[in-house]
């Protein structure tokens, strides 16, 4: 969200809708405007990371089941905090974090919320307590010496980060098609509605170097999966419940000139696209069952990833599903 768009009813539809803390967002209450040190801690962690938004003056719920998610506005006081003293505190971090924004949401004459959007950068930040912090599981947490050198190889380096949307396609049956042909009744086209689930993923260069050779590994709960789909693909267990594993990649095959009326279109050679610095790209789609929300309410599923990049070192991460942005569309 570009900061010329934050204004008071995008925040407090945020809370209406219930939108969840995740590793690229954080809400936090006036109160946590008190400690210095803890501001420095949690901008220099998204910093150290994949960068995201910090909204001051946002209260989230204190009940356990409620975690992470925005209860309601909390007003931050003009007087106790004027944007040029959070600007003078921010610049504690060492070295400076470049293209940092602040944004003043204004509630009244006398309050208002601050919006703070902070770039991944190419060099590790330093809070006002001398430690090095990033995110992770949603908090802010000391960063081991590892991680620290590998951030300051992003300048050498690509660095990729995994990305992901689930889509949720509300459908009818009567209007499937198969190479742009309407199916016939007699092949299940009825008016029925249904829904399509699909898991988008994305590569993200947070680097700033580009990427020429990008290979993940995905593991997904079986559960998730389309039944019968994926049955050649490699499993695994972890933690007692099976998981497929999907290898996908950056290559791409340009599409030849086929025959329409069957919709075929046979695909060029295998070639690899480049991820450039900032940039993010579109690399696979898998199929979700179409029960997936009511799974997702009754225990949590995680994708766990590795990802290897040209000379990077191999990155390993997970992700809950409940956590991932959702896309609605419908087609009915």
């Amino acid at each position: 969200m570009t900061s010329d768009k934050w204004n008071i009813d995008v925040i407090q539809k945020m809370i209406d809708d219930k939108i969840e803390e995740n590793l690229t967002l954080e809400y936090k209450c006036a109160k946590a405007l008190d400690n210095n040190t803890e501001i420095t801690k949690d901008v220099s962690s998204f910093a150290n990371s994949t960068g995201g938004t910090i909204i001051y003056g946002v209260k989230e719920y204190d009940e356990k089941d409620k975690k992470h998610l925005p209860e309601r506005i909390d007003p931050i006081k003009r007087i106790d905090m004027p944007k040029e003293r959070l600007e003078h505190i921010i610049n504690n971090i060492k070295p400076k974090i470049d293209n940092l924004k602040i944004e003043s949401v204004s509630i009244n004459d006398n309050e208002l919320i601050y919006v703070i959007e902070i770039d991944p950068s190419n060099t590790a930040h330093q809070a006002m307590d001398h430690r090095y912090y990033k995110r992770f599981n949603f908090m802010s947490v000391p960063m081991d010496d590892y991680e620290i050198r590998d951030i300051m190889n992003r300048l050498k380096n690509p660095d990729i980060d995994l990305e992901f949307d689930i889509t949720i396609e509300k459908r009818n049956r009567k209007d499937d098609t198969f190479g742009g042909i309407r199916l016939s009744s007699g092949y299940g086209n009825r008016d029925e509605i249904y829904f399509k689930n699909t898991l988008e993923i994305y590569a993200r260069n947070v680097g700033s170097v580009y990427a020429k050779y990008v290979y993940s590994y995905l593991s997904i709960p079986s559960e998730l999966l389309i039944v019968g789909k994926y049955n050649e693909y490699p499993s695994l267990i972890i933690d007692n419940m099976k998981y497929i594993k999907f290898h996908i990649d950056n290559s791409k095959r340009d599409e030849m000139k086929g025959d329409l009326y069957v919709g075929f279109y046979p695909s060029g050679p295998k070639r690899f696209e480049p991820i450039l610095p900032r940039m993010t790209q579109y690399l696979e789609q898998i199929n979700l069952i179409e029960g997936l929300l009511p799974l997702l309410e009754k225990r949590e599923y995680y994708i766990y990833w590795d990802i290897y990049s040209d000379n990077s070192p191999m990155k390993r991460g997970n992700i809950l599903f409940n956590s991932i942005k959702r896309k609605n569309i419908d087609e009915s």
